[in-house]
């Protein structure tokens, strides 16, 4: 499985994440993980990755992986929460699913 790498930008946390996504990311549930991480999934340039194909990308990992990226998630989003926002955007949590 190749390196899932996402970018925390507290902007983009507040335009695209709903309420209803953010609570169930926080309760770890398997669709709140997804569906909140699937907007910060970056490509090898390191723009942010069409949705579809980082739920494709995401869906494709074990649970165990899906934990680990969702608790890497949380982290950096708090920490972005209260860094610099320019530091913040350009904040990274590389993971390795394997």
């Amino acid at each position: 499985m190749k390196t899932i790498e996402i970018r925390i930008d507290t902007d983009r946390m507040n335009t695209v994440v709903s309420v209803d996504d953010y609570i169930a990311l926080e309760d770890k549930t398997i669709k709140g993980v997804r569906n909140v991480v699937s907007h910060f999934v970056v490509d090898k340039n390191g723009g942010y990755m069409p949705h579809d194909k980082a739920m494709k990308l995401i869906g494709a990992l074990n649970l165990e992986q899906l934990m680990k990226l969702g608790d890497d998630f949380v982290k950096g989003s708090e920490a972005a929460a209260g860094a610099d926002p320019k530091v913040s955007q350009e904040s990274t949590q590389p993971t390795s699913p394997d």
